[in-house]
């Protein structure tokens, strides 16, 4: 971005994207920074919003 790396933050399930956003850096800030985006979409549709399964791809 702006000749920086960053790093894309992507929530999907069953096939479909629902959601990304953009990481300023590829550690555990900023990516919970990135994937709390959706967490607060998705639980502005249900409250009680709460994923069945996590997959972090090899992050802590």
């Amino acid at each position: 971005m702006n000749g920086e790396k960053v790093a894309v933050a992507r929530t999907v399930g069953n096939d479909c994207v629902l959601g990304a956003s953009v990481a300023l850096g590829a550690d555990t800030a900023n990516l919970t920074e990135a994937y709390k985006h959706f967490k607060d979409e998705a639980q502005s549709l249900s409250p009680d919003y709460s994923p069945e399964t996590v997959n972090t791809d090899g992050w802590n």
